[in-house]
């Protein structure tokens, strides 16, 4: 044991863990301002957070294992980066394990997957006209109905 540090007990292997359970999209692991080295849970989607792991956590990989950086962002630690690649709701970047350094794209709701990133234009159609189609930015919230816009990204 080290003292002054947190413990994670895993209910699965009953075993007590040092580094938290890693979480996936719409949660995220966010350490707290007020006890340094204590994180809890935040879900994006509903706003809620807990010190309790969601039901879809899963075993942390150990920090010695695989370098406190990128241990962090295996755990699904927010990065403080002053670049961030905005991506389209759902859509998340990972590490490819088999080709390390290269990356891919899933979606947390389908589970799709794409070594391209999606595009940030989503067909939807008109409530008003059905059977008409526009196009909406799902970062910015632009609109259109022109889908030479949508599909240059323009």
């Amino acid at each position: 044991t080290k003292p002054g540090n947190f413990y994670y007990f895993n209910p699965k292997t009953g075993a007590n863990e040092i580094h938290p359970p890693r979480v996936e999209l719409p949660w995220k692991l966010l350490e707290s301002k007020t006890k340094k080295g204590q994180f809890y849970y935040f879900n994006e989607d509903t706003g809620e957070s807990d010190v309790n792991p969601p039901n879809s956590a899963r075993a942390a990989t150990k920090a010695s294992e695989k370098g406190t950086e990128k241990a962090k962002a295996e755990n699904g630690l927010a990065q403080k980066s002053s670049k961030v690649e905005k991506l389209p709701s759902g859509w998340v970047r990972k590490e490819s394990e088999s080709h390390p350094g290269k990356y891919y794209y899933r979606n947390t709701k389908t589970g799709d997957t794409s070594w391209t990133r999606p595009s940030e234009w989503e067909k939807q159609e008109s409530a008003s006209n059905p059977g008409s189609f526009y196009y909406v930015n799902s970062i910015t919230g632009e609109t259109t109905w022109d889908k030479k816009v949508a599909m240059n990204g323009k």
